[in-house]
């Protein structure tokens, strides 16, 4: 069974954010160009693995950025199919920094260079340039997205598809 993983900005005090779990899942896309677009959603796809490879290494902790940018979150409820989680507003602030700061290891193609052993562990094979651009592209929209969450004072929902 593969997962793929959405992360959707929300407003504080949005309706979506009302306590109904499955109101909020259908609140956030799979996949939407329109709000991706937009700057509203990032869809790490079922690349997730692989996106955290590249800014966790093969440190499996939670203690990491890159499980907190990817994972982590205060969990918000489930259905059969999915689970949602949510990082606060100053949770948004903590790892849009962490992820802005040269000290977690640049760009997104440095990021995967530097943890390409983790990323081809988790993509299952040798990391081709194909594969290292286009998760070098993930990392830098979701440190992006991460920048624009933050600046706007945003709570970002994650939900977990299977």
């Amino acid at each position: 069974m593969s997962v793929c993983l959405s992360l959707r900005r929300f407003r504080p005090g949005d309706p979506h954010l009302c306590g109904d779990v499955e109101l909020l899942i259908g609140a956030v896309p799979i996949t939407s160009r329109v709000e991706e677009d937009a700057g509203l959603l990032v869809s790490l796809g079922e690349e997730w693995v692989v996106v955290l490879a590249a800014l966790a290494g093969d440190d499996t902790s939670t203690a990491t950025v890159g499980h907190r940018a990817v994972l982590g979150g205060e969990f918000l409820g489930r259905t059969e199919t999915e689970v949602a989680v949510l990082l606060t507003p100053d949770a948004v602030r903590r790892v849009a920094a962490e992820l802005a700061s040269d000290s977690v290891g640049g760009d997104g193609e440095a990021r995967v260079l530097r943890h390409l052993d983790a990323v081809e562990a988790a993509h299952g094979a040798t990391a081709g340039d194909g594969l290292r651009r286009r998760v070098a592209a993930q990392v830098e929209a979701l440190a992006g997205f991460y920048a624009v969450a933050a600046a706007q004072g945003d709570v970002v929902v994650k939900v977990a598809y299977s």
